[in-house]
This record gives C-alpha cells, sequence and structure tokens, in this order.
C-alpha cells in the first residue's frame, strides 16, 4: 500500500481538520450574508436590493479578471521554491503583482465607469453622482478581495487554515455589524450596503495579506519576470474555469426567467443554492488536500499524489453523498408544511443533488492538472461545459420546464468530470511514455553496455 493511502493517523486528523476550518469559514462568509437579510429586505426596495444583487456579483466577479487569476497561482507556485527563504520570497514578489495589476486594471475600470456613468446609472437604477460612488465602493472592495484571496493562497500552502477560517469570519462579522449599524440609524440603502459589503472586505484582506507576508523577503530567489510569466501561464488558463463557476451558479437563473415564470425561477434558485451549500463541503475538503497534493507533485512524486487525492476523493465524495441524501429527505419533509409554494423543489432536488457529486469527483483531477501545472485542458473542458449548460437549459427549460433545466445543469457538471477525466489521463500517458523514451535513451547509451 502506498504511503499516500497509508498516512499516520495524526496527518489525517489534521487534513480533516484543516477541511472543517475551511469549510466553516467560507460556511459562515455565506451565513453572513443570510443573517444580513432581515436589514437588507426591511430597508432596501425591490430595485436597491436588486441593484445591491448586481453589485455584488459584479464584486465577486472582477477580482480574477483584474489581477488576471494571479492569486490561483499562489499556492502551487510556493512550492517551487526550492528553500522555505525562497518559497516565501516567491509568495511577497506575486503579492507585489497582483496588488499591481489590480490597481492599474481598477483604476481603468473606474475611468470607463466615470465616461459611461449615465448608463451605469441607468442599469442600477440610481442617480448618476450615486451609481459612481457605489461602483467606485465595489473597486476598493474588489482590491481588498485580491489582497484577501493571496493571503488564502499563501495560508492554504502553509498549512495554516484556521487563519484562512478567522479571516473569512471576521469578514463576515464586520459585515453584519455594519449593516446593523447603518439600519439603526436609518441610512441603510444599496450604496451603503454595497459599501459595508466593500469595506470588511477590504480591511479585512489588506490586513490578513499584510499579515501572511510580513517579515518575507522581498529580494533574492526567482527574478521577477519569469516568476510573473509562470504565474500567468498558470493563471490565465483557470480563468474561463472559475468564470464558469460563476455563470453555473448565477447563469441558471437568467436562463430561467429568460424561459420559464418568476416563480419558477425562484425555485431553480433554491435548489441550486441548496446544490452549491453541498459542493462546498467537498470543495472546502479540496482546499486541505490541495496543498500536500502540490507539494508531492513539486518533488516528483506523482503516484503518490495521484494515490492520496483518490483516497482522499473517495471519503469526500461520500460524504457529499450523504449529505444529498440527508437534504432531499429534509425538504421533503419541510417544505411542503412550512413553504408550500416551493414544495416542488423537493421533486427537483435528488436530480439537482447530482451535480456537486460530478463537481466533487471532477475535483481530484483538476487538482492534480493544478498541481502539475498543466492548465491549458482546464480552459477547455470548462468551455466545453458552459456552452453546453447554455445550450441544453435553453432548449430543456422550453421543453420540459424546471426538469430540463435541472437537468442540463446537472449535465454540465457531469461533462466537466468526464473531460477532466479524459485530460488528466492523456496527461499522464504522455508522461509516461516520456519516461519510457527517457528512460530508453540512457540504457543505449550506458557505458557498461558492450560496443
Amino acid at each position: 500500500m502506498s504511503e499516500s493511502v497509508s498516512q499516520p493517523r495524526s496527518a489525517r486528523r489534521r487534513d480533516h481538520l484543516d477541511a472543517g476550518f475551511y469549510f466553516a469559514g467560507t460556511l459562515f462568509q455565506r451565513v453572513s450574508l443570510f443573517l444580513a437579510l432581515p436589514f437588507l429586505l426591511r430597508s432596501l426596495s425591490t430595485a436597491e436590493y436588486g441593484a445591491f444583487g448586481l453589485l455584488q456579483s459584479a464584486m465577486n466577479l472582477l477580482p480574477a479578471i483584474l489581477t488576471l487569476n494571479i492569486p490561483a497561482a499562489v499556492t502551487r507556485l510556493y512550492f517551487d521554491g526550492a528553500t522555505p527563504s525562497e518559497r516565501r520570497t516567491i509568495v511577497t514578489k506575486l503579492s507585489a503583482l497582483s496588488a499591481g495589476l489590480g490597481l492599474l486594471a481598477g483604476f481603468l475600470v473606474w475611468i470607463s465607469v466615470a465616461v459611461f456613468r449615465a448608463r451605469v446609472a441607468n442599469l442600477l437604477g440610481m442617480p448618476e453622482s450615486e451609481a459612481v460612488f457605489a461602483t467606485t465602493l465595489v473597486l476598493i472592495g474588489v482590491l481588498g478581495s485580491n489582497h484577501l484571496q493571496v493571503a488564502w493562497g499563501i495560508w492554504r500552502a502553509e498549512n495554516r487554515a484556521a487563519h484562512t477560517a478567522t479571516a473569512n469570519a471576521l469578514s463576515g462579522l464586520l459585515f453584519l455589524a455594519a449593516i446593523g449599524v447603518l439600519a439603526a440609524t436609518n441610512q441603510l440603502g444599496a450604496a451603503s450596503a454595497i459599501g459595508a459589503y466593500a469595506c470588511a472586505t477590504a480591511l479585512i484582506g489588506l490586513s490578513a495579506n499584510a499579515v501572511a507576508v510580513a517579515g518575507n523577503p522581498m529580494w533574492g530567489g526567482t527574478s521577477s519576470s519569469p516568476l510573473a510569466r509562470e504565474a500567468l501561464r498558470y493563471g490565465l488558463p483557470v480563468l474561463p474555469y472559475l468564470l464558469a463557476l460563476w455563470g453555473l451558479g448565477a447563469g441558471g437563473r437568467w436562463i430561467a426567467r429568460a424561459t420559464l415564470t418568476l416563480e419558477d425561477t425562484g425555485r431553480f434558485t433554491l435548489a441550486s443554492q441548496l446544490a452549491t451549500m453541498i459542493g462546498l463541503v467537498g470543495r472546502s475538503a479540496y482546499e486541505a488536500w490541495a496543498p500536500r497534493s502540490f507539494e508531492m507533485i513539486a518533488d516528483g512524486r506523482f503516484e503518490e499524489a495521484r494515490g492520496y487525492l483518490r483516497a482522499r476523493g473517495r471519503l469526500t465524495l461520500a460524504v457529499v453523498a450523504i449529505l444529498g441524501g440527508v437534504t432531499a429527505m429534509g425538504i421533503a419533509f419541510a417544505l411542503p408544511k412550512f413553504a408550500p409554494a416551493y414544495a416542488g423543489v423537493a421533486l427537483l432536488f435528488p436530480l439537482m443533488a447530482l451535480a456537486p457529486l460530478f463537481d466533487v469527483a471532477c475535483m481530484a483531477n483538476h487538482t492534480e492538472l493544478m498541481g502539475r501545472k498543466i492548465t491549458g485542458p482546464i480552459a477547455s473542458y470548462t468551455v466545453i461545459s458552459i456552452l453546453l449548460f447554455v445550450a441544453s437549459g435553453l432548449v430543456g427549460a422550453r421543453l420540459l420546464g424546471l426538469w430540463g433545466l435541472v437537468g442540463a445543469y446537472v449535465l454540465a457538471y457531469a461533462c466537466q468530470w468526464i473531460l477532466a477525466g479524459r485530460a488528466i489521463e492523456q496527461v499522464r500517458r504522455r508522461s509516461a511514455e516520456f519516461e519510457k523514451a527517457r528512460s530508453g535513451a540512457g540504457t543505449l547509451h550506458d557505458p557498461s553496455l558492450p560496443d
């Protein structure tokens, strides 16, 4: 049995503890938005809440785009350093590069908003001055989110899951406190709400990044230009994957709204949010598994990393399957009794619950590709999956209603899992052929053999 499967019990406990920290921190960040709903819905009109939702979705989307997804490279490139000092230098340079790109791109976006402020104001349903102010707050939040993601990447590599969970919890608490104060003083509107969200993220993000790189050397080690090229080569192909995750989370609602009723849109939203929360358990687990596998791959221990991910993946998949079953039974009991308008979701959810299973199954192959720094296939299978979802979702919703849209949602995740599996098998096959060819060449030139 490989070492990766028969790890010491203490190492397995640490893996599970880290996964729990990642899940708890991310969950609290999501829950803080839920806890703020009573304040937001009481103080904001429907139109204002819609504007807040648009601004919030932009703030979630923009960090990866404005920084060319450099924060996604931090954890993997950390392990390219031969010594702890080199590793700290690498992540410090990546932090500075990400911050510089974010500031430059953010300034260009702000100029564009100022030039087209009439259109932005019309989109948000705000006066022009308020729309520019709100988008300025969003960009501040985006820069803070960028710093926070870099800190997460460093802490993941250093196995400091508690730091990540603490930063997430503090961000959520700060947002809730600000919303409470604004509501109590009758100052809560769309702009002030997004300001609370953005400023909480910015304050915690800047502080977290400062803590993560404190005392790290900035000079020496790998020069900045090759490091920047490597970060872009690694991060840019993953950008479509992140956009697709955003699209699967929000795009299905727009497809539902375009083809079905507003009530059906609400039902799809509830079902997809439940599925996303279940998938969050699996993704949080891989936040803990990935850095360990990256270190193994960086050391050339490919089979050990593969065995490690396979063993951890099976356990995670089992947990997600159990959660899906429990959730399906729970909503089948609760929704008809407490929310009859959403009772149909109980029938849809067993099908929807397949999506997080395919998502988690894909993560093992996805993580190995990331560890090998072969991210090109990720862009390919992501684009194919999202296009399949849009096409099949539009057709399926018109033909079969919600069942067709949910089926398309699950099909997109299944397609992503299949294509990721094929991609990693192709990578492994090429790697094996290369090793075989290199071994054969060595044998032909072995001086110990007779002429």
